[in-house]
């Protein structure tokens, strides 16, 4: 018994003592064939997106209206409209401004000549909304309560104050696609063009990581996603998980590939699926009034419309639509002195 007791101890104590090999596992390297990458973490990435910040810009837009009033009891019909006499028969003439905002992104900066990317939507203020006095009615056969005609629109990037509003220079609304640009008297040496090359977001796969950078609801943000339907349309346009928030529209979309350091644009935000509901709205004259829940309500109701926005479905311009609206806008912006090849076909194959 002792004999064999001795034995295990000392088959138990020779690993210990005894020059013992050990196999040493290679740590993962990620494979260097130029393939958009699925992982965010790679080295010097805060600082590189922090640089990307200073390209990009809030837009505000602000559109003035004239809102004519009309007599339910003298109502006016399609003819008013077009003999234009419907301001004479206006029983109160307001005016008032809407405004909206977004993102843009600083893309040519010639001397003092810039140059924005947004998208079209957010400059897309109605010229004329006319209110019937049945919305369920057609403009031929019933009576208008209201026509707003829209006066001006100006456009404003946040970080250019003293340059005034920008001037639309190209849009198209289908593909939501706007450029809009001026000539600066004192450009900020704050703001620095997008420096980093158009990628191709037709070689976006399922689960590739991209960053975002926008102003949701007016704050500078950077979020991130994963890209899903990729390559959905002849032009490569794919979905992103990212949170959308309105304010995004117009950010950019980046991407980076293994063993090439840096991002490459491969998109840009335009929208997140939504819907609208009507609501009931108490009296828009007297919104300031603090209500009380316990107590009934007794003031005049208004029908509006609420949107509900689904939040992680977010739809991307890819930059091949950027690219193809550029090339098909691209003699008229020369003309006015805009050349934009750098940034637009940087990347083009």
């Amino acid at each position: 018994m002792k004999g064999g007791l001795l034995f295990l101890s000392v088959l138990f104590l020779l690993p210990a003592g005894s020059c013992v090999t050990k196999r040493a596992v290679p740590a993962a390297v990620p494979a260097q064939d130029g393939r958009y990458v699925t992982e965010f973490a790679f080295p010097d990435a805060s600082a590189r997106l922090e640089s990307v910040t200073h390209s990009v810009s809030k837009l505000v837009i602000v559109a003035y209206y004239t809102t004519c009033q009309f007599d339910a009891a003298d109502p006016v019909r399609q003819y008013s409209l077009s003999s234009g006499n419907f301001r004479e028969r206006a029983s109160s003439i307001t005016s008032s401004h809407e405004t909206v905002s977004g993102t843009a992104t600083l893309i040519s900066r010639s001397g003092n000549r810039v140059a924005f990317l947004t998208c079209a939507h957010i400059l897309d203020f109605p010229d004329t909304v006319i209110t019937f006095s049945d919305p369920s009615r057609t403009l031929s056969t019933d009576g208008i309560r209201s026509i707003a005609i829209k006066d001006k629109q100006e456009i404003y990037c946040r970080d250019l104050p003293g340059c005034g509003p920008m001037e639309l220079l190209v849009m198209d609304r289908a593909e939501d696609i706007a450029l809009i640009g001026r000539v600066c008297p004192d450009p900020p040496d704050g703001m620095r063009p997008f420096a980093y090359p158009a990628g191709r977001a037709k070689e976006l796969g399922w689960g590739c990581a991209a960053y975002v950078i926008g102003f949701p609801v007016g704050s500078l943000m950077i979020t991130k996603g994963i890209v899903s339907n990729p390559n959905s349309d002849a032009t490569g346009a794919f979905m992103i998980d990212a949170l959308f928030n309105k304010g995004f529209s117009g950010g950019i979309i980046l991407a980076s590939r293994t063993g090439i350091p840096g991002f490459e644009l491969v998109g840009m935000v335009r929208s997140a699926y939504s819907k609208n509901e009507y609501v009931l709205r108490p009296d828009k004259e007297i919104h300031e009034y603090s209500y009380n829940e316990n107590s009934a309500y007794s003031g005049e109701i208004h029908v509006g419309t609420a949107e509900s926005i689904n939040y992680g479905v977010t739809y991307a311009v890819p930059v091949e639509a950027l690219r193809a609206f550029y090339k098909r806008f691209r003699p008229e912006l020369v003309m006015q002195g805009y050349d934009l090849d750098p940034f637009f076909l940087s990347g083009d194959k």
